[in-house]
């Protein structure tokens, strides 16, 4: 746990969380459907291995291709980005193949849908302990349907006296008018709420850019590059005596 010069302000009255990556393992479940794709795209054509393992291929290739063109096209995540990944990665790095990359696109699609999510060891007993003493909400990029499909189920709702949904509302982080929309919702103000979530852009810089403070949980080690949270944590189970 470590805390900037900011630190945690006095008289924080709601606690607003991330989903994916703060309370649900979801990067699991994404890699392992993109380790099928890759897999399948290396045995057409084994070329591609020269570009490193699938993972390696996810993070050189795939994820900064589907990221570009998530920025050409606003708006919400789109399946359609995965596509141009693949035939992106396909024309640099062996050769131009459409149809394969809709076999990879699906194949992807098909092996997330079979995935199951999980909450982190620390994500329920965190959420019980904080809503014992604040407001809890939660904030998540994301359609409807899909970042539903998991909040539910995981039985993770009820724990949440609003619940903002990106794709419910056309807007999403690190937009400020998210965050200040659930502000409006729990009639609070930026000063009295903090947010705690995974993404250093969309969840750090979202914050600060509504005037909330908020606290980066960097379960990976990475390095807190171009953001300054005014808390760090590596597990939930320090956000409490964090806000205490």
């Amino acid at each position: 746990m470590s805390l900037t010069p900011g630190g945690i302000p006095d008289g924080i009255e709601a606690v607003i969380f991330d989903l994916d990556g703060t309370l649900v393992d979801s990067s699991a479940v994404w890699r392992n459907a993109m380790t099928r794709a890759v897999d399948l795209a290396c045995a057409r054509y084994p070329q591609l291995a020269s570009v490193g393992d699938a993972g390696e291929i996810y993070e050189r290739v795939i994820l900064p291709a589907a990221r570009r063109r998530s920025t050409e096209v606003g708006g919400e995540w789109d399946d359609e980005f995965i596509h141009y990944a693949f035939r992106h990665l396909l024309t640099e790095h062996a050769t131009s193949d459409d149809d394969l990359a809709i076999e990879l696109q699906a194949t992807y699609i098909a092996t997330r849908a079979e995935g199951v999510y999980e909450t982190y060891d620390d994500a329920k007993r965190t959420l019980e302990a904080v809503a014992e003493r604040f407001r809890v909400a939660l904030i998540t990029n994301g359609p409807s349907a899909n970042q539903r499909s998991r909040i539910g189920p995981l039985g993770l709702d009820h724990y949440f006296e609003a619940i903002v949904v990106s794709g419910e509302l056309d807007i999403r982080k690190p937009d400020p008018a998210i965050f200040e929309h659930m502000l409006r919702q729990l009639d609070v103000s930026p000063a009295a709420a903090i947010y705690v979530g995974d993404n250093l852009e969309a969840d750090i810089g979202g914050a600060h850019a509504a005037g909330m403070a908020a606290v980066w949980i960097n379960r990976l080690d990475a390095t807190a590059e171009g953001f300054a949270p005014d808390a760090e944590i590596t597990t939930l189970d320090d956000l409490l005596p964090l806000l205490l």
